[in-house]
């Protein structure tokens, strides 16, 4: 069985949900059949978007190399990042180590492919949005890109930033709005290509009862018309490991 190791602490919360996908994920009847885990939780490393849009000159780079190569020298023998803006310096970094890094906006795209996705739109932040990493992957996969206008962005960047990571409220009328803008445009799926957006689906198991209600009606589109990508993660780090897989979703129904 091989290790996996965790790049964390973007954000912290990301981190947590993407371990409770590796340990829900893995098909074990005792503590020996889960996987080995290491991780560096470090949530200093200098905000990716800011820096990609030229609002900062501190370079989250290096120290996501180091963590890399610590990870490395500890035993890992495959690393993950559960951030997908900080794909946008995979590559530098995979050059700095000798052990894997799984591709995760790779691997996304190969998933819809092999789920018949022809079509998505794209719910991330604004930096990975230029850099065009998700993008870029779909398209290679002949997968058609929505992308959205700036006031949807907005947005997409309040749900992020100024509910999921500060800890507030969600404004769940904002989420369904941002969806219904990809689907009637004509998205097959909606990638939550922000680790932070699949901790939303986390919020119905905290109090979201009325099936009536916008909450509930949302959490359910989560389900139906979104893809998670720490799952995509989660399986991949998992396959990588050797232990047997259990495919583990919570649904609302």
């Amino acid at each position: 069985m091989k290790s996996i190791g965790v790049i964390g602490g973007l954000g912290p919360m990301a981190s947590v949900y993407y371990l409770k996908l590796l340990v829900e994920m893995t098909k074990a009847d005792k503590d020996q059949g889960y996987p080995r885990i290491y991780m560096e939780c470090l949530p200093d490393i200098p905000d990716r978007t800011k820096y990609i849009l030229g609002e900062s000159t501190d370079s989250p780079y290096p120290m996501l190399l180091k963590a890399a190569k610590e990870l490395e020298a500890i035993g890992a023998d495959v690393i993950t990042i559960p951030c997908i803006t900080s794909y946008c310096f995979y590559k530098k970094i995979q050059d700095g180590v000798k052990i894997p890094i799984i591709n995760l906006p790779e691997e996304i795209a190969k998933h819809l492919i092999e789920h018949n996705v022809r079509s998505v739109g794209i719910m991330a932040t604004t930096g990975t949005v230029k850099c065009g990493i998700l993008e870029d992957e779909c398209k290679k996969c002949g997968i058609s890109v929505l992308l959205p206008e700036e006031k949807v962005q907005g947005m997409v960047m309040d749900i992020i930033y100024k509910q999921i990571k500060r800890g507030r409220a969600v404004d769940w009328k904002m989420v369904d709005e941002v969806m219904t803008y990809f689907i009637e445009r004509g998205a097959d799926k909606i990638i939550l290509g922000c680790t932070e957006l699949p901790l939303l689906k986390g919020m119905f198991y905290e109090g979201i009862r009325d099936t009536d209600s916008c909450e509930y009606s949302v959490m359910n589109r989560l389900y139906k018309d979104c893809e998670d990508v720490l799952e995509i993660l989660a399986k991949m780090a998992l396959k990588f490991s050797g232990v047997r897989i259990k495919e583990t979703r919570h649904r609302t129904e």
